[in-house]
């Protein structure tokens, strides 16, 4: 495949949105468009009432950049609405492009930019840098292949993701249908105080004063515990004498709780790295097995975060939620018949499974994009 560069500017022309005033907004009306709602950061759309110049018109299927905080290149999928500013709308009028094709070379095109970003706290593009930013451009037959290639690992890629999404949902269900609501229990199990069945303690405090790097080992942040699977993507480190090696140490089963942010949000640890401990924005929890099972204490976690079960328990100071440790242990906890709960556990183990396997497909297939995407667009 031969390839030619252009520039962003010479393949076609970009009109920035208009400049809306929170004045403006309406619950009526057509949607106004912001970078948000592209990012899916919020689904919630503001609506103008009045009307303005057609070229602000966004309608489904026009290609999207934005050009401000947040960098990228989306196609709108919704009903006709109002364009921003900060978000240019390409209009294809100067290059013969598929817009497929478009949306993936000028995806990575900024992405390769992105390093010429002005502005300290809010990123953006100004247009000159914009414009000249180059792209490669294939003839017209090779862009609909290019397009097809990429879009065909894409929909893999989402297709695992919904799987992932449908496991989870499979889990939640048969939680319910095996132990009822876990709020109100009306199954009427027994209900046992949190000290009873577990033991807790938060984790180490960072010094950033005392750290010498001598004795310096990864720990585990609030933002490192996702539901259900720890993200070791990105660990800090912090010095643990030996006695503090002993008291954060992790061992297989310990389920670590967040403390603040999302309350409750927790995973169990499996020995995913070894010599890593936890911060003190996290509890660990140890379960007596004999009375609970972390797997059942995972998910009833899960559905006090989502219905307000923590209410009475959490502390906060203005709008930031904590689960302090001496209301953990005071917490009430729906204690269902051991075997039970085994039964419960031993079907997550097998879910797990499928998740850890559609896991690592998409992360295969991620691998493989990305090395497309530097194939076609360098």
């Amino acid at each position: 495949m031969k390839r030619v560069w252009k520039t962003m500017g010479e393949l076609a022309t970009y009109v920035n949105g208009y400049a809306f005033k929170p004045e403006d907004w309406s619950e009526n009306g057509a949607p106004i468009i912001r970078i948000q709602n592209l990012t899916g950061s919020m689904s919630e759309l503001h609506c103008y009432e009045g009307q303005l110049d057609e070229k602000y018109r966004v309608v489904a299927g026009d290609i999207l950049i934005s050009w401000s905080a947040s960098l990228g290149v989306y196609e709108w999928a919704q009903k006709d609405g109002w364009l921003n500013q900060h978000i240019f709308k390409v209009v294809f009028n100067k290059e013969q492009l598929d817009k497929t094709y478009f949306k993936y070379a000028a995806s990575r095109a900024i992405e390769k930019s992105a390093l010429l970003v002005h502005g300290s706290t809010m990123k953006h593009l100004t247009k000159g840098v914009f414009d000249a930013i180059p792209v490669p451009i294939y003839a017209m037959e090779d862009q609909k292949q290019i397009a097809g290639i990429l879009q065909t690992v894409d929909e893999d890629i989402a297709n695992r993701k919904r799987v992932l999404a449908l496991l989870d949902a499979l889990v939640k269900s048969r939680f319910v249908e095996m132990f009822g609501d876990p709020v109100i229990n009306d199954r009427q199990f027994p209900v046992m105080k949190f000290s009873e069945i577990a033991s807790s303690r938060l984790g180490k405090m960072l010094d950033k004063k005392n750290q010498t790097g001598k004795c310096a080992f990864p720990y585990l942040a609030n933002y490192n515990v996702q539901w259900f699977r720890f993200d070791l993507s990105s660990l800090n480190t912090m010095d643990f004498t030996e006695a503090d090696r002993q008291e954060f140490e992790l061992r297989k089963g310990d389920l670590l709780v967040c403390e603040g942010g999302e309350v409750g949000r927790c995973a169990i640890w499996n020995n995913e790295l070894e010599h890593c401990y936890f911060q003190k924005a996290l509890h660990r929890v140890r379960c007596d097995t004999s009375v609970i099972l972390p797997e059942y204490l995972a998910f009833t976690f899960l559905l006090h975060s989502k219905y307000n079960g923590f209410e009475d328990a959490i502390s906060g100071v203005s709008t930031i939620a904590h689960l302090p440790g001496d209301r953990l242990k005071k917490l009430q906890v729906i204690v269902p018949p051991l075997p039970l709960q085994q039964k419960f556990a031993a079907f997550v183990h097998q879910v797990d499974a499928a998740k850890a396997a559609a896991r690592g497909e998409i992360a295969a297939m991620e691998t493989l994009r990305g090395k497309m995407m530097q194939e076609f667009f360098g």
